[in-house]
């Protein structure tokens, strides 16, 4: 994958300054330094792949089946897509309308650990804060030595 001439410089600017990567830099160990950013971090990110079989697979159905309709309803239309978005506040939201603390505590706690996973640190380079979780614009983005050699200028 070729990265954006912005993504790029950002990576350029962070691999200069980063000491723990200084060393394969001098030496332009490329794929060294694909795979110090490859490893995830701290950093947590929403994640805009998870798949309706795995979401669904987080329901308390105790909890679910004292759903008013209109949690029924609104709980149907949020799961049509094959995936959920996390990355959206608007989908997060909904889903918060449907799984509320009060009516499905326990759900709400498995989905929410369900639609977030730790960032890798090239990812973590490009997070927006997105409440309780951030969102990366280079989400499922993994460096190659191609990638670092470019943004490098080599």
């Amino acid at each position: 994958m070729s990265l954006s001439s912005s993504a790029a410089a950002k990576l350029r600017a962070s691999i200069t300054s980063n000491a723990a990567v200084s060393s394969q830099l001098a030496q332009a160990d490329w794929p060294g330094i694909a795979n110090f950013y490859n490893v995830t971090n701290a950093a947590i990110l929403w994640r805009k792949d998870l798949s309706i079989q795995d979401f669904v697979g987080g329901f308390v159905w105790a909890e679910v089946s004292t759903f008013t309709s209109d949690q029924t309803q609104r709980l149907t239309i949020l799961t049509q897509p094959p995936f959920v978005d996390a990355t959206n506040a608007n989908i997060r939201n909904g889903f918060a309308s449907v799984f509320t603390a009060s009516a499905a505590p326990s759900t709400q706690a498995a989905l929410l650990a369900l639609a977030q996973r730790p960032a890798t640190r090239f990812e973590a380079l490009f997070t927006t804060a997105a409440g309780l979780a951030t969102v990366s614009s280079q989400y499922g983005v993994v460096l190659s030595n191609t990638d670092v050699q470019s943004a490098m200028g080599a």
